[in-house]
């Protein structure tokens, strides 16, 4: 019904207010000048080398993280060589912000603070664009006190794009939350920061409109619906002068919306179907979604059933794509960060085994010479007896000898072991700095890929994906066979459980909605004698 969309919460832009390249950004003139700067790094040396990498890893900062990791990393050890502070620390600005968008949140925290320390240090702006960074991790990761205190000083400090942006971060929090009045200072505040900048710039234009987008749906949360659309205009005003058309196809979307509240039904309707044509051209999904989602609920209020079908289909077709795509690339970003922290874990394991390797040769050695001073003493001993005991003592020389022997034997092999684990764990560490997307897997990690791939849909899908699971928890079918009253999709779901997927991947895979996924849950609780999902989780970890 058209009546929910209307009862749902205003539309934000979620999504941080740009401040990329706070750190004075390189522009590079198209593909040829990459290409040239490619071509130009082999030859460079020093400063030189270091600059046209931190220059590379800029321009595909916004395109690619994987190319941008890839030239950050190489332009920090080259800075690192010459010893020059400043262009490690931009480095590791840079990485800080790679690193969140990957999910390596504790990483991209540390380097974060390793900026913030040197900024003080040397009262550098470098201090406030950390700041701002660490507001947006914890903001990312649901910390959202630790994310006002950080944009907080990022506010308080005197670099203005840092002080914008946490701004309007700020309001963004405020308003996601439905607490009004604080979203409208935050915001004010940033408009009133872009005001006192160059406003000609086509970067701070874009973002007092955006603003101002935001502050309508302020007022729409508020039930100011005429006060929202003078502020959209306001930023429409804005958006066509610096023509930006996704966020002219937002602020229709939005005129839409308002003007429906106001009982307008056929100017709103003007107003989605701007919106429609801007987002088909530009190929936007998440707007076309929206549009097609509210068109159908608008003909359907109109009786117009026949088009609120095919507007409903539209919805649908689009809504599923994204899902996938949104699937795709949480897989991709999973694969980047447990390929780097298995390759870790891998190298602490076998440092560890080294020592262990290295403590056993120690033993050994001082056995030896133990061994040693024993013989010694007992021959000593043995010169000094009667002529009658010298077979005897000569016997259990003998005896002696031959474990030292064995003891030296025994040495042999382990000086072998000891270096062939080191030679490993040399090569596995030249590997790691050469690590990439396309590092070879372990063979765990290839059945947990291909267990996240197969969709059950089918029975042979189902019979696939158990296979693989039960590589992986030979135990786990085993530990709940006394629950017998369990059926195939109960088992889906305990399965689907143990592997940490989310709600939605759940309803994806088994081809449900979510709210089916739900009810399933609350079903199978109860036939575990358990009294809701929450304790259904927990008991699935403990399993």
């Amino acid at each position: 019904m058209f009546v929910h969309f209307l009862e749902s919460k205003p539309k934000v832009i979620k999504s941080k207010i740009i401040y990329l390249f706070l750190l004075f950004p390189f522009y590079l003139s198209g593909s040829d000048g990459v290409e040239l700067l490619k071509d130009s790094v082999p030859v460079y040396q020093g400063y030189q080398k270091a600059y046209a990498l931190y220059r590379l890893g800029h321009y595909y900062f916004t395109s690619n993280n994987d190319s941008a990791m890839f030239y950050f990393e190489n332009a920090l050890k080259e800075y690192s060589k010459i010893d020059d502070e400043k262009g490690i620390i931009n480095c590791y600005g840079m990485l800080a912000n790679i690193f969140n968008d990957y999910g390596m949140y504790d990483t991209s925290i540390a380097l974060n603070f390793k900026v913030i320390d040197w900024g003080k240090k040397h009262n550098d702006i470098r201090t406030f664009i950390a700041y701002l960074g660490l507001g947006n991790t914890y903001k990312d990761i649901g910390q959202l006190d630790k994310a006002k205190t950080f944009y907080m000083k990022a506010i308080r400090g005197d670099y203005l794009p840092a002080k914008t942006a946490a701004f309007a971060n700020m309001g963004l929090i405020y308003l996601n939350n439905d607490e009004f009045d604080s979203a409208s200072y935050y915001f004010n505040g940033a408009l009133q920061e872009y005001y006192t900048s160059d406003t000609s710039q086509r970067l701070n234009q874009f973002n007092i409109a955006t603003i101002l987008l935001n502050l309508a749906s302020v007022a729409y949360g508020k039930g100011e619906y005429e006060k929202g659309i003078r502020l959209l205009f306001k930023s429409l005003d804005i958006a066509r002068k610096i023509d930006s058309k996704r966020l002219l196809a937002k602020i229709f979307l939005n005129l839409g919306e308002g003007y429906y509240h106001l009982q307008q039904e056929n100017v709103s309707l003007r107003y989605y179907l701007k919106a429609k044509k801007i987002a088909d051209s530009l190929g936007a999904n998440e707007i076309r979604e929206e549009v097609f989602r509210t068109m159908s609920d608008y003909y359907h209020e109109q009786g117009d059933y026949e088009k609120a079908y095919f507007n409903l289909t539209e919805y649908h077709k689009i809504h599923d794509s994204l899902i996938i795509e949104g699937y795709k690339s949480s897989i991709a970003e999973m694969e980047v960060k447990y390929s780097v922290r298995e390759k870790i874990a891998r190298i602490n394991t076998l440092k560890k085994k080294e020592q262990m390797i290295i403590g056993l040769f120690v033993s050994i050695v001082m056995g030896i010479i133990l061994i040693g001073l024993i013989v010694i003493l007992l021959l000593n001993r043995h010169r000094l007896k009667l002529k009658y005991a010298r077979n005897q003592a000569e016997a259990r020389s003998e005896m002696e000898k031959m474990k030292t022997k064995v003891a030296e034997e025994k040495l042999e092999k382990i000086i072998t072991s000891l270096h062939e684990k080191s030679a490993f764990i040399e090569e596995l560490e030249q590997e790691i700095e050469k690590l990439s997307i396309n590092t070879e897997k372990e063979n765990i990690e290839e059945k947990i890929r291909k267990l996240r791939k197969t969709r059950i849909l089918t029975d042979d899908d189902w019979e696939e994906y158990y296979r693989v699971f039960n590589e992986i928890h030979p135990l786990f079918f085993s530990s709940i066979k006394n629950y017998r009253d369990l059926s195939v999709g109960d088992k889906r779901q305990l399965i689907f459980l143990k592997l940490g997927l989310t709600l939605k991947e759940i309803a994806f895979l088994m081809g449900i909605s979510p709210e089916g996924v739900k009810r399933a849950r609350q079903r199978l609780s109860k036939k575990i004698g358990l009294n809701d999902a929450g304790e259904l989780k927990e008991f699935i970890e403990r399993l």
